[in-house]
């Protein structure tokens, strides 16, 4: 069976993650850039894959379900959080964060 044909249960949709692009410009300066077709959004998968893990980055433009894309937009988080200056400035600029999850505590009496 190849894996086109084999359907995967989603357990939740995650952050996005951005891929970057540095372009020379004519002036010989370097801007970078988000490559607007390789955006991906993280899922989380109800059963593991071989190595045990079950996150995986997707390519927006692969995602049947529109809206969960949609709803990663507009919450605007980003995991990873890029290292790069350029790249946080570019990401900042627009309006998106980086990913925090939500800790959860364990109170003991």
């Amino acid at each position: 069976m190849s894996i086109e044909e084999t359907r995967y249960e989603v357990q939740q949709f995650g952050p996005l993650m951005a891929h970057f692009k540095e372009i020379e410009m004519p002036d010989g300066e370097k801007k970078t850039f988000i490559e607007p077709t390789a955006w991906r959004i993280w899922i989380k998968w109800r059963q593991p894959f071989s190595d045990g893990s079950k996150w995986s980055a997707e390519l927006c433009d692969d995602i049947e379900n529109d809206d969960a894309v949609q709803q990663g937009f507009s919450k605007k988080e980003i995991w990873p959080w890029p290292k790069i200056k350029e790249q946080r400035e570019v990401l900042q600029s627009r309006g998106f964060r980086k990913y925090r999850t939500e800790k959860k505590y364990v109170l003991l009496t």
